[in-house]
């Protein structure tokens, strides 16, 4: 959620800090460090997590014309990116 906002050349630094806060072994922190960078730094993926994008997104809209009538939902999206398309 937050390297992405981070710059890129600090997430390896800033992703082994925060593991080194959990109580796991060396090598699940090792293993959760690289596939966290592997999935940031993949080229199908680099719009998601570049500039422009957001994480933990609250959305809230009304529906209308359900069975129950009216309804208010809320909720919040993990990842979020605008485009044109």
């Amino acid at each position: 959620q937050f390297l992405p906002g981070l710059p890129q050349e600090t997430w390896e630094h800033a992703a082994r800090q925060f593991t080194a806060r959990q109580d796991f072994s060396d090598s699940i922190k090792d293993g959760i460090v690289a596939e966290t960078l592997a999935i940031l730094r993949h080229p199908d993926f680099a719009a998601l997590f570049g500039p422009g994008s957001m994480a933990e997104v609250p959305v809230t809209a009304r529906l209308t014309g359900g069975p129950g009538g009216d309804r208010l939902v809320s909720g919040q999206i993990d990842r979020l990116l605008v485009t044109e398309k």
